[in-house]
């Protein structure tokens, strides 16, 4: 809702804010150089254009995007040095489609998933990862933007191949996760900064994905199935402390 109404600041950007957070550990984890790592982006609403402004922000090369019209690659090429992420949203705002953005060549639909990059952030719909395509997707790390952009046959086999996927129920959590900032900035009939919100948001993530990071290398298994095993034992054990076990 509105800052005048009760709303928070950064609740805008806050999903695909969280996306960025989410592969900063990753790739810290890796020991990657942010300035190589190149990311497409499929899908150019409110969280992907928000994740490629964070992205770029933060020292990546965001080298293709795609929307409902289409895809674009950067000229250079994945290799490149990447889109000019303020330029693009602009001429989206004037145009309505990433199509023909300058300095970009076209992309097919459904080519930006698989281009040779190292980090792919799937922020449409559910499902565009699937046993008919996971085969040629070539991101070595996938940031669930969407709610289930990959089913699960696909997951299997990516996980199978060493594909590090942070899953939809902590990558995306960042719009909910302000929103809970909102509800509480409410009770306190005060408005935070947006600094504030976006350090409790980093805060929140970086820990939450820790936390799972550490659960998965403990029981060697995937991020996703960490997340989960997390989620039901905070149930389980809130349950037992208010007598319900």
């Amino acid at each position: 809702k509105p800052i005048e109404l009760g709303g928070s600041r950064g609740r805008t950007e806050a999903t695909g804010t969280g996306c960025i957070v989410c592969l900063d550990q990753v790739v810290n984890a890796q020991g990657r150089d942010r300035a190589h790592t190149s990311i497409a982006i499929q899908g150019f609403g409110n969280v992907g254009r928000w994740a490629a402004v964070e992205a770029v922000a933060r020292g990546y090369r965001v080298v293709a995007v795609s929307d409902v019209s289409g895809g674009v690659v950067s000229s250079a090429g994945p290799n490149g040095p990447g889109l000019d992420v303020e330029a693009l949203i602009t001429h989206v705002d004037a145009s309505g489609s990433v199509a023909d953005a300058p300095g970009t060549d076209r992309l097919e639909p459904g080519e930006i998933l698989m281009l040779d990059v190292d980090v792919l952030i799937p922020a449409a719909i559910g499902g565009v990862i699937n046993p008919g395509n996971v085969d040629q997707v070539r991101a070595e790390i996938i940031i669930e933007g969407a709610n289930g952009p990959i089913t699960p046959r696909a997951d299997d086999a990516l996980a199978a191949r060493g594909v590090v996927i942070v899953p939809d129920i902590l990558a995306n959590a960042g719009g909910v996760t302000v929103s809970y900032f909102e509800w509480v900035q409410n009770l306190q009939r005060f408005t935070w900064s947006r600094q504030r919100v976006m350090g409790e948001l980093e805060s929140t993530l970086t820990a939450g994905y820790r936390t799972i990071a550490s659960r998965a290398k403990e029981l060697d298994v995937t991020l996703r199935q960490a997340a989960f095993v997390v989620g039901l034992e905070r149930v389980r054990d809130a349950s037992a402390l208010r007598g319900l076990l």
